[in-house]
């Protein structure tokens, strides 16, 4: 089942103790393959806040052209 959008609105301690053991999947169109799926399970998580100085999110809000498209399953 794929978590719902909702599923990350709630307090980061929380989130991050339900990460774990999660499966992020990402797919890739191969030209001569079709559709590859890669899975990982979450088996270990960090928590910060926004204000913390080790978040990534501490200077705001920055456009990240790599990010991809992933999904978590909810095992």
């Amino acid at each position: 089942m794929i978590v719902s959008p909702t599923f990350f609105d709630r307090e980061p301690l929380e989130l991050a103790q339900s990460l774990i053991g999660k499966l992020l999947r990402h797919r890739i169109s191969h030209p001569a393959h079709g559709d590859i799926w890669r899975s990982a399970k979450i088996t270990e998580t960090e928590v910060y806040y926004q204000a913390e100085r080790g978040s990534h999110s501490s200077p705001g809000f920055t456009e990240n052209p790599t990010s991809g498209e992933h999904t978590i399953i909810n095992c």
